[in-house]
């Protein structure tokens, strides 16, 4: 994990295990909202927070004050988003 954008869940230097989709469209799999998925978004890879909305994909960072939600509606969903997998587990150093 780099970066403060799911902090104080995720810290940098975190890693982090996720259960791998097969197929990575948005849509195919079932997403649990408000769970943390590794995804691109637009070809960068983040680790966030996903919830379905009225028409689309909602991408939460933790750390809200800094990073606001983003919203993919429509066919920008398909076109922005993969989703490689949900995490299942974090292992941090002390």
């Amino acid at each position: 994990v780099t970066g403060d954008s799911m902090e104080p869940t995720l810290c940098a230097g975190d890693t982090i295990m996720f259960e791998e989709f097969l197929e990575k469209t948005p849509g195919v799999n079932h997403i649990h909202d408000g769970a943390i998925y590794a995804i691109t978004v637009e070809g960068a890879y983040r680790v966030k927070r996903l919830a379905h909305c009225k028409g689309g994909i909602l991408v939460i960072s933790d750390n809200e004050d800094r990073y606001p939600e983003e919203r993919y509606l429509g066919e920008e969903v398909a076109r922005s988003l993969r989703i490689y997998g949900r995490v299942i587990e974090v292992t941090r150093a002390l």
